[in-house]
């Protein structure tokens, strides 16, 4: 397990479940449909390379909710973050 290192006041909020990234701090703070979110999570969060490998292939903008934070996130959140936002298709499995 990698890990991530983050002074903020909030990470224990935002503690990826798996890799324990701040993706409060990492700028993966999102949101996606429930049928995705029901299925690998249900509670907690995840970064974007925890959940994808949890269901064994990429997030695609189809399944991000239509929401002001995913808004915000295409021109603020990470760089993985940003291109699963804008991707039509999942190119490749994990």
């Amino acid at each position: 397990m990698i890990e991530w290192e983050c002074d903020c006041d909030s990470f224990e909020d935002f503690e990826c479940m798996d890799c324990s990234l701040c993706t409060n701090c990492n700028y993966e703070y999102y949101m996606v449909i429930d049928e995705v979110w029901d299925r690998e999570a249900a509670t907690g969060m995840l970064c974007i390379g925890c959940l994808e490998a949890r269901r064994g292939k990429l997030l695609t903008k189809d399944e991000f909710t239509d929401c002001p934070l995913n808004s915000m996130n295409l021109f603020t959140g990470s760089p993985r973050l940003q291109d699963r936002l804008t991707k039509v298709t999942a190119s490749a499995t994990i």
